[in-house]
């Protein structure tokens, strides 16, 4: 679902991670780290039980919905 919302959204997954690195004040030599971790996200393959709600907020943010919309 996450997936099919960024994808509807026309957004890259880049910019979904550089608004992660940004709003949790990271490097950005951990760009492709994020976009990693955010792609296994999408893939369902982490538990979202597990994410930290300023990566929830970034990711609203990137795709332009509200945090309670964002299929987790």
């Amino acid at each position: 679902a996450l997936l099919g919302l960024r994808r509807g959204r026309g957004v890259r997954v880049d910019a979904v991670a550089a608004r992660i690195v940004e709003a949790l004040g990271l490097d950005e030599g951990r760009a492709t780290r994020v976009k990693r971790l955010y792609q296994r996200l999408e893939a369902g393959l982490l538990d979202p039980r597990r994410v930290d709600r300023r990566v929830l907020s970034a990711v609203a943010a990137a795709l332009g919905v509200a945090e309670r919309d964002v299929p987790l």
